[in-house]
């Protein structure tokens, strides 16, 4: 229910071409993350969306491929 007031984004072949660019860059850097992470990440950088997460591993992965993070306080 908390979720239901923003809208549905459906995957394209886009994302998940992306989501692969991203886990072969921070693969090269040694970091690791799951398939669904890298996804999250392409759909947000292709709609110039924040990721809203207290995963850290977000964190790391911002230090080297360009998505932004929520830093508002919830």
């Amino acid at each position: 229910k908390a979720l239901s007031p923003f809208p549905d984004i459906s995957t394209r072949q886009e994302d998940h071409e992306l989501a692969a660019e991203l886990f072969n860059i921070l693969r090269k850097k040694g970091i690791q993350g799951s398939n669904t992470d890298f996804l999250i990440c392409a759909i947000a950088l292709n709609h110039q969306l924040q990721i809203f997460t207290d995963d850290g591993d977000f964190t790391s992965f911002q230090e080297h491929i360009p998505i932004k993070l929520y830093s508002g306080i919830y």
